[in-house]
């Protein structure tokens, strides 16, 4: 191998030492060694405006140059823009001066004269330390670009304990933007701050279930609804160490919402918003249920069917018609408690299923009642509509077995 000319792929040198017999004596072990030296500077001013034209891989800098500035001051300014790893040569080891280079957070330093098999083991640490950090660093920051951009929102949070060792609060110690988003605040404003801090609303069972899973070390997935910020939310909870849970929480809002809206057209009546066939069946037998379990259970289901529909229906439009049954049914709720039901089973009939009666006079009074709240004449899209209604009640419980 010719030394005085080592491979491009070798790690490149700056040597900065402004002593010209060291220089050239360093340089030249440094090629033997099989490493290329970028130049030779000798002050520091000089080192700085070469790294900012041409970065090399390492830095041997004398501590003690010429000039205005040292070698510790040019590596401050150095590393302020770069993260080239910086070596010291001194021909001292006061400790004021090292302790000055520490402060520098450099590769170390070699004392003068320094021997080849010294300063070889010296680079090649230095360069694999920096090369290393270099790794971890990117590694955190494809990280931080993966928490950062989370659909679901993540926080880790150390738990807070009371005088007697139960936990009574969650502080965040990192949340990423998506679970920021949740209580509309950057994610510095919440990290370093609590649960607590951050709302009044918490519900204890957050505070509970994520100081049991770190106490435990158990991981846990539940499905809640966080009053805190209104939202439903998938959580997968886990201890990454003591008094530590970390959580990743998924927004099921919309979802739940979405199942709740699909849930409600399904037993409820599309015209009316009153609970439909199949619901009012569910409830009837429910009320039968409790008949059989309870003595003082008595309830009544009333059938309701409105007197001359189909001649308004047909006469006055089904704009009209849908109308008037919209405020048959606001009529009807009035009537009622707010545990019994009014359901619409279809076209012009309705029942009504009356709870918790306390005897059967008292629920045929109230049938009256709502019989007699029909008996009206409304004003419906500037048309006078008299109506009235046919009725139908059978008490329970009763020797029936299903609601049909």
């Amino acid at each position: 191998m010719n030394f005085l000319d080592p491979p491009q792929n070798q790690p490149s040198i700056l040597l900065v030492e402004d002593n010209v017999i060291v220089a050239f004596d360093m340089q030249q072990r440094l090629q033997q060694l099989g490493y290329r030296v970028q130049g030779i500077i000798t002050s520091g001013e000089e080192a700085i405006d070469t790294v900012s034209r041409q970065a090399p891989s390492l830095i041997l800098m004398d501590i003690f140059l010429d000039g205005r500035i040292d070698g510790i001051e040019a590596a401050k300014e150095i590393l302020k823009t770069t993260q080239i790893p910086i070596i010291f040569l001194t021909g001292h080891d006061d400790e004021e001066t090292l302790n000055r280079a520490k402060i520098t957070e450099t590769f170390g330093y070699i004392i003068k004269p320094a021997k080849s098999r010294d300063l070889h083991v010296a680079i090649e640490i230095a360069l694999y330390k920096h090369a290393a950090g270099q790794a971890l660093q990117k590694s955190e920051q494809q990280y931080r670009l993966l928490f950062d951009s989370m659909l679901n929102g993540f926080a880790l949070h150390e738990v807070v304990l009371n005088d007697v060792g139960r936990p009574k609060d969650l502080l965040f110690l990192d949340v990423n933007p998506a679970f920021a988003s949740f209580f509309g605040l950057p994610a510095e404003k919440i990290i370093g701050r609590s649960l607590r801090e951050l709302s009044d609303k918490v519900e204890p069972f957050w505070i509970d279930i994520f100081g049991k899973t770190a106490m435990t070390r158990e991981s846990i997935r539940f499905d809640s609804f966080a009053n805190f910020v209104g939202k439903h939310f998938s959580v997968v909870a886990f201890s990454p160490q003591t008094s530590q849970v970390a959580a990743i929480f998924e927004d099921t809002t919309k979802r739940k919402d979405a199942e709740k809206h699909l849930q409600h057209r399904t037993f409820h009546d599309a015209l009316t918003n009153l609970p439909n066939r199949a619901l009012c069946l569910d409830r009837i037998k429910q009320a039968m249920e409790r008949g059989q379990v309870r003595e003082d259970y008595l309830f009544a289901v009333v059938l309701v069917d409105i007197d001359r529909f189909k001649d308004i229906n047909d006469s006055l439009g089904h704009f009209v018609g849908d109308h008037l049954l919209k405020a048959i049914a606001r009529i009807l709720l009035e009537e009622v408690s707010s545990i019994d039901t009014v359901a619409r089973l279809g076209d012009d009939e309705f029942v009504i299923l009356l709870e918790e009666l306390p005897s059967k006079k008292a629920g045929t009074a109230s049938i009256k009642k709502i019989k007699s709240a029909l008996n009206r004449t409304l004003l419906i899209e500037d048309h006078s509509i008299h109506i009235s209604a046919c009725f139908g009640a059978i008490f329970g419980p009763n020797e029936y077995t299903s609601p049909e």
